[in-house]
């Protein structure tokens, strides 16, 4: 599996093999290229390769949409979104991925692009890019070829950019700080460019914002940040989206000054836009962006839109804003309640596999802000289309991916899962409050019913389902032991591991691997106190969530077993399987979430095995709660908090 996607949105692309070439060639980790061909064919077309998935749309949906779709189809930990007009430093992917914190959103340095130039038949002269030339300047010659340079412009570099008070993308050029009453240019670039400030000479710096040519971050936290907001329709105001949310909701954007990319830029005379964008199409969208800046909703934000602007203070215009908290600490501009960040999208029951294809071919290259009120209305962040979208997954072997490749799948169907069974491993210490237990079992009961065998290991005899004893002491090896023995004795292809304190939604067991050699966690469970009724989430893998399919599961458990036993338990080798790699961790398979519309209920009792921590201080790192809200009831379960005795009756009696 590769560790990173890169995403190209492609419609009526003239550079987009170019782009896919130089990222497959330079490339140095385990990364794949997901190509989004949004309503169109490439002309040429695109040779296959291994690390290449394409995608393509009979209708243009949309770039927005398209960079969701390929977010969605990837399970790397990282995605880096590109235009299809870009090209790479050796090694960019392991350079980016070495340096990402998890709430990061990372920038290459940029250059200009070179694509192409022209050159004239008659006397060689060759001209910059730009519209198609009819007459040599130098010769009167009337043909010409477009010659591919594909390299950057040494001279056309950009680290920073900042956002103007009517939200815009801006350069620290004269066009991006003229209008601002400034006569003197340079002392206008002094006062407020970012590169004239003292931070400006690390390796790795913050910046206030980007263009949404090429970004790179965590694929888990770009969900859990809403993915790209498709309330602004098709194109358009992608900077501020990515920057407002990475720096609102604590994050950071940075540039990574290690590497580069470089893009052409379409602002360049003779070049048009690939999607239909009138004007009124970029004013809904900058209007939507208003709204949801404005009015602090970005998913996960907990600091007020004014807190970026004093940030990156002083800056040009946003003279209101700026008088308006000039004397407020940066730390108090935070909201009374933090936004919830976006739940992750759950994976496919299946994934549509590539077929083996043959090597890709080397690349020919011859050379409020003021006070004006803004109407806010809820906005529908959540970036998961409510009916699937109609797409082509396109993997030929030994072919041209084109409009008349003869293998073409339909990707809203999942690959069939055939006959898979499936069996439930019910482990306990005979300790937990009997009103739980009785309520969890009867949930087991009932979901288990005719569909899912059930074995359970417990410390002394039960009457639930098969029954095995386990005749030694509670500990943490124990209950590996029993979960290692539930294994052994069921017989189906795929096992969930559940425990006597967690009270089950039936759609937690619905779910299907994708994939044999990954185990899968579902993080959509709530936690709540049995004294206080107080229900907390945040996003978290636990072995009570855990499934897998049954011989990956056996071998690692029979390892982990073997290893206690000889070396003891520390808690650096973790609890869960596939969340540390071997030697800390007992091997070297990953883990991924998946998500249920409905959560599960982990029941916090004064006989847990493990320790209950409802504040924030008893974690080590914010990245250990993200998602952390605390609640008086639990979603789709009822109210909590006070009521926690009825609120288990309900569920009993339901």
């Amino acid at each position: 599996m590769a560790k990173l996607s890169v995403i190209i949105p492609a419609r009526n692309e003239e550079f987009l093999l170019n782009t896919i070439e130089d990222v497959l060639k330079n490339s140095r980790g385990d990364t794949e290229v997901i190509a989004i061909l949004d309503g169109y064919w490439p002309n040429p077309g695109i040779p296959d390769h291994p690390k290449l998935q394409i995608i393509h749309h009979t209708e243009a949906t949309g770039q927005r949409q398209a960079t969701n779709e390929g977010a969605r189809l990837s399970q790397a930990e990282y995605i880096m979104k590109i235009d299809a007009h870009c090209s790479f430093d050796e090694g960019f992917d392991v350079k980016l991925m070495e340096n990402c914190e998890y709430d990061w959103t990372v920038i290459p340095r940029m250059y200009v692009l070179d694509a192409f130039h022209w050159r004239c038949l008659s006397c060689n002269h060759e001209y910059d890019q730009g519209p198609e030339k009819t007459l040599c300047e130098q010769c009167n010659g009337t043909k010409f070829e477009k010659k591919i340079i594909w390299e950057r412009k040494e001279r056309k570099r950009t680290d920073y950019m900042w956002i103007n008070d009517d939200l815009r993308m801006k350069y620290f050029d004269r066009p991006g700080l003229d209008g601002y009453g400034f006569k003197d240019m340079e002392q206008a670039r002094k006062l407020f460019s970012h590169n004239k400030r003292p931070w400006a000479n690390k390796i790795i710096t913050d910046v206030m914002t980007c263009i949404g040519a090429g970004w790179f971050m965590n694929r888990e936290r770009y969900w859990e940040l809403g993915g790209m907001d498709e309330g602004h329709g098709s194109w358009g105001q992608m900077a501020v989206e990515l920057s407002m949310k990475a720096w609102l909701s604590g994050g950071r954007m940075v540039v990574n000054k290690n590497t580069w990319f470089s893009h052409l830029p379409r602002t360049q005379h003779g070049f048009t836009w690939p999607y239909h964008n009138p004007g009124s199409a970029q004013e809904k969208a900058r209007r939507h962006s208003k709204a949801t800046t404005f009015g602090n909703q970005w998913p996960g934000q907990k600091y007020k839109w004014e807190w970026i602007i004093k940030k990156f203070a002083p800056m040009a215009g946003w003279k209101d804003a700026q008088e308006r908290i000039k004397n407020i600490p940066l730390e108090e501009l935070t909201l009374d309640k933090p936004n919830s960040f976006m739940p992750i999208p759950k994976l496919l029951s299946g994934t549509v596999e590539p077929l083996p294809i043959s090597e890709i071919k080397p690349m020919k290259v011859e050379n409020p802000i003021d006070s004006k009120p803004i109407d806010v209305k809820p906005i529908d962040l959540n970036p998961i289309p409510s009916e699937p979208v109609t797409v082509s997954v396109v993997t030929p072997k030994d072919k041209i991916i084109g409009p008349d490749s003869p293998l073409i799948k339909d990707a809203t169907k999942s690959a069939e899962p055939g006959n898979l069974t499936k069996g439930l491993v019910y482990y306990t210490d005979n300790r937990c409050e009997e009103r739980v237990i009785r309520v969890v079992r009867n949930q087991l009961a009932k979901i288990a019913k005719d569909k899912y065998p059930i074995v359970s290991v417990s410390q002394y005899p039960i009457d639930f389902g098969k029954n095995i004893v386990i005749d030694e002491e509670r500990s943490y090896l124990t209950m590996f032991k029993q979960i290692l023995m539930g294994i052994e004795a069921l017989d189906t292809d795929i096992v969930f591991l559940v425990e006597h304190d967690v009270i089950y939604h039936a759609e937690h067991f619905e779910f299907v691997p994708p994939k044999k050699d990954i185990y899968y966690y579902n993080e959509h469970t709530w936690k709540v106190d049995a004294g206080s009724g107080q229900s907390l989430f945040y996003h978290t893998k636990q072995t009570s969530g855990c499934c897998a399919y049954r011989e990956l599961l056996l071998k690692h458990y029979r390892t982990r077993v073997e290893r206690i036993e000889k070396e003891g338990f520390t808690r650096r080798m973790g609890f869960e399987a596939g969340t540390h790699s071997y030697p800390r961790g007992v091997d070297n398979y990953k883990a991924k979430m998946y998500w249920t519309e409905h959560p599960n209920v982990d029941v916090r009792h004064k006989t847990n095995l493990t320790e209950s921590r409802f504040k924030k201080e008893q974690f080590k790192s914010e990245r250990s709660i993200r998602g952390w809200t605390l609640a008086d009831e639990i979603p789709y379960w009822g109210k909590t908090k006070g009521c926690f005795d009825e609120f288990i009756k309900n569920i009993a009696t339901n």
